[in-house]
């Protein structure tokens, strides 16, 4: 939480002296470095600051040269494949759980199986 504070700091002092495009960048840069340390809490704040930008963006596409459109594309490309690492992490970490408790519960069953006593035989 202390670096989301942090960050948003960092971002409201940026955000006064730089261009649309360059407080954006700095915004990715920051994400693509740090991403693998963010909490779920941090993550909602990132996600509420891109759509932030992404607004701005739209409210200001017809001032912007085509350069910096060009520019900002790239840079939501880049957001866009940080996000898609995280969600493939975090899929992985998923099924991992998943095969690890489907063995101990199939261990269980097994166990369960061979352990019992019971010899009742079910007539026809």
């Amino acid at each position: 939480m202390k670096k989301l504070f942090l960050f948003a700091v960092l971002m409201l002092s940026l955000a006064s002296c730089k261009t649309l495009t360059e407080r954006f960048d700095s915004f990715v840069t920051e994400v693509e470095t740090n991403y693998e340390t963010y909490s779920d809490v941090d993550w909602k704040a990132i996600e509420q600051k891109y759509a932030e930008f992404e607004n701005e963006y739209i409210s200001q596409y017809d001032k912007l040269n085509e350069e910096e459109k060009a520019f900002f594309k790239k840079r939501m490309g880049a957001f866009d494949a940080v996000l898609t690492k995280v969600s493939i992490k975090n899929a992985a970490k998923g099924v991992e759980r998943f095969f690890k408790d489907a063995g101990d519960y199939v261990e269980g069953l097994i166990e369960g199986f061979v352990s019992s006593s019971d010899s009742t035989v079910v007539s026809e």
